[in-house]
């Protein structure tokens, strides 16, 4: 809980009560550097807190995203399980994991809580998710163009965690190795 104190001839020094305590404004700013993650380690910060949780209830823990959404921040954890994900097991991840978000407290504010299925056409932005979908179609996006493309669709052949580098079976039956580092966006790409 945070309110104002003024009181007497200091009228014009505000205190805060926090964590059961009051503290002057540069103890509170000091006191939420050391509890609180920057934002761009919010998404680590949760994705280490909930992870064991999320396999107790039989699921895999696909991604977790602390973005910026016209309607405020939105912290989305995405989920996967052999078969597919039911409304049913969103339910559960969600009971399973808001008690330990809530308690941890890596986040200021407000923020909107969504478990969701990565969907059929899923980002994949790690070694597990690549190494998953060796020999199915993706969508590659680059930084730079090669030979005045950005973006086409290939199979994924092959992958080197070592060298840190990904091989695309391209349509003209030629293969293309590319370094992570220079695939923008890398896709799955739904088949019907």
């Amino acid at each position: 809980m945070i309110r104002r104190v003024k009181s007497g001839f200091r009228a014009n020094r505000s205190l805060r009560f926090i964590y059961g305590r009051f503290s002057s404004r540069k103890d509170r700013y000091y006191n939420k550097m050391e509890k609180k993650p920057k934002k761009k380690n919010i998404a680590e910060t949760v994705r280490e807190l909930v992870k064991d949780a999320v396999e107790e209830c039989g699921c895999t823990l696909w991604d977790v995203e602390y973005v910026k959404e016209p309607t405020g921040w939105n912290l989305a954890i995405y989920i996967d399980r052999e078969g597919g994900i039911s409304l049913t097991d969103c339910e559960m991840v969600n009971d399973a994991v808001e008690p330990i978000i809530d308690e941890a407290d890596p986040i200021e504010g407000s923020y909107c809580l969504e478990i969701s299925s990565p969907g059929l056409e899923r980002d994949l932005k790690n070694h597990e998710h690549i190494e998953a979908f060796l020999g199915t179609e993706v969508a590659v996006r680059l930084y730079t163009a090669i030979d005045g493309t950005k973006s086409f669709n290939a199979i994924l052949a092959s992958h080197d965690e070592e060298k840190d580098t990904v091989t695309f079976a391209m349509a003209d039956e030629k293969e293309l190795t590319l370094e992570r580092k220079a695939i923008a966006k890398l896709s799955t790409v739904a088949e019907f």
